[in-house]
Formats: C-alpha cells, sequence, structure tokens
C-alpha cells in the first residue's frame, strides 16, 4: 500500500549531509525515479542534481544521492518491500538471522547489492559482510540494477547494468583470479545475443548455449 507522506530524511545520509540538501534532493527525485530503479538525473534541475552529474550543484554524490531517493521511493511506493534486519546480542545468532533475510534477496530475488542495501536500511558493506560470512556465499557476481560496485571493477563485465545481460561471475571456485570475459554466464557473443558459458572438466570454459 503505498504511503502518501513524504520522506524528508534517509538512514543513508551522513553526519556531513546537510538536512535540508537531502530533503530537496528526495522532493525533486522521487518524480523522476522509475519502478525498476532508474533515475533520469539530466532532467532534474542542476539545483537538486548530485554535483558529479551533469553540471549538478547539489552536494551530495551520485551513489549516494542514489540511494537516498531510492529509499525515498520504497517508503512511498513499495513500503512492503523494506526489511529490519533482526539484531541480537549474540554476534553469531545475529549473522545467521541476518543472512536469512539477505542470502535470499541476493540468491533467488537476484537483487543488485544497492538495491538490497536500500531495502535493509544498511550500508552495502554491511549486507555483503553478512553474505560472505554465510557458508558457500561470495559476493562477486550479478550486478544488477543500479547500485553495487563492479567487480573488480570491470564495468565492461556488466553490459549497460541491464538486468537481463548482466554478467554473472560463477562463484563456484572455479574461475581463479580476474576472469576472462569469455568465462562469465551471460556474457554477449558477437552477434549481440546472450550466450551461455559453464565450466568444462578441464577447467576452460566452455560455450553451451
Amino acid at each position: 500500500m503505498p504511503n502518501n507522506t513524504l520522506p524528508t530524511t534517509s538512514p543513508f545520509a551522513t553526519a556531513k549531509t546537510n538536512a535540508e540538501d537531502v530533503a530537496r534532493l528526495i522532493a525533486a527525485g522521487l518524480d523522476h525515479m522509475e519502478a525498476g530503479g532508474d533515475i533520469h538525473w539530466a532532467d532534474m534541475p542542476e539545483a537538486v542534481r548530485p554535483f558529479n552529474v551533469d553540471g549538478g550543484q547539489l552536494p551530495i554524490g551520485y551513489s549516494r544521492a542514489w540511494l537516498i531517493v531510492r529509499r525515498a521511493y520504497l517508503e512511498v511506493n513499495e513500503p512492503s518491500a523494506l526489511v529490519t534486519l533482526p539484531t541480537n546480542a549474540d554476534a553469531v545468532k545475529q549473522q545467521l538471522a541476518q543472512s536469512k533475510v539477505i542470502v535470499p534477496m541476493r540468491n533467488e530475488a537476484q537483487l543488485s547489492w544497492g538495491e538490497i542495501a536500500v531495502r535493509c536500511g544498511k550500508p552495502e558493506s554491511h549486507c555483503r559482510k553478512v553474505y560472505t560470512k554465510t557458508p558457500g556465499m561470495k559476493d562477486l557476481g550479478l550486478r544488477i540494477g543500479k547500485g553495487g560496485r563492479f567487480a573488480y571493477d570491470e564495468p565492461e563485465f556488466y553490459l549497460e547494468h541491464r538486468k537481463g545481460e548482466g554478467a554473472h561471475i560463477p562463484n563456484d571456485g572455479s574461475v581463479k583470479g580476474r576472469p576472462k570475459v569469455e568465462q562469465l554466464l551471460n556474457a554477449k557473443g558477437e552477434d549481440g545475443k546472450i550466450v551461455r558459458f559453464q565450466r568444462s572438466a578441464k577447467g576452460g570454459a566452455k560455450k553451451t548455449a
């Protein structure tokens, strides 16, 4: 059920972030964000556009601005998507409880790290830490939607950030070190079509479809 109250604060605002700037960003940004998370910064007035986007003047960077606007968007339009991570004085029990929330978001819903952070109201680093401490889980892999860092700082692995075309780095231990493009799952072939690879018995990448 949508919430008609416009948020003016955010869990992603820092102590150095001016509260008035956050409120102005949210008020302007909500009208320019799509349901899937894309936001049209260029259509926003320069005064409320992040300073590192096309002449923006707002003293908040693009990445944090996206987190702030996305969180506000969900609070208004899809509050049921937001979760409160369970806490426990016992660190082990807390890790287990939080992993039961974060792991399905990543593995089943296939949300980006940025989207997971937004829905949990926690820094991406916290969400990744919970995930990687879960046996068998690694935080490399699919980067879909907006938000989240590129593995190996290599944007070419991710093919314009679109969900259906995101590169997936296998996390089963079959890829050692920096992967090659042909080792990725859902890489694109020269014809522009998705090409799926799996590891062969000898450890090389083998085209399967």
